[in-house]
């Protein structure tokens, strides 16, 4: 896994940009068939604060984000393919511990850095969970596309 340019979004596809602390918006990425790059940082100690997801070729998709202190907050959010949905917060030091993503259609693969943990084994379904709760754990980079392989 690595950081790499945006790619062109075809479909399937799911594209993410994060927010992390002291470093603001990074640039987005976008993951298809044959890529698999992550947003976020790796071995900076930085959490997530906020995302920027959009999935395309997925049919109706559903994030949620879990954040110290807040819990899942505001709650699950749903959209039809192709929306970009915002989970999180800016500007308030509220570092995001989990994440959850479901699709209607397909299935998509996700990898979570967690915080003094390093990358999650790899996971692939029409559900997946990010990260920890409970733990005061930051999610420091995340990296999910279509599952294609």
């Amino acid at each position: 896994m690595g950081t790499g340019p945006a790619q062109a979004a075809s479909s399937p596809s799911v594209c993410i940009q994060a927010h992390v602390t002291d470093a603001g918006w990074q640039s987005q990425v976008c993951n298809g068939p044959n890529t698999f790059y992550y947003s976020g940082t790796v071995g900076e100690n930085k959490a997530i604060e906020a995302l920027r997801i959009k999935i395309t070729g997925h049919g109706r998709f559903c994030v949620a984000a879990h954040l110290r202190d807040q819990g899942w907050h505001p709650g699950e959010k749903c959209f039809y393919d192709g929306a970009e949905v915002f989970v999180g917060t800016t500007g308030q030091n509220r570092p995001m511990e989990a994440l959850t993503i479901s699709v209607s259609s397909g299935s998509i693969v996700g990898a979570g850095h967690v915080q003094n943990r390093g990358w999650s084994p790899s996971k692939a379904n029409n559900f997946i969970y990010l990260g920890t709760e409970g733990s005061a754990l930051n999610l420091e980079a995340v990296a999910v596309g279509p599952n294609t392989w």
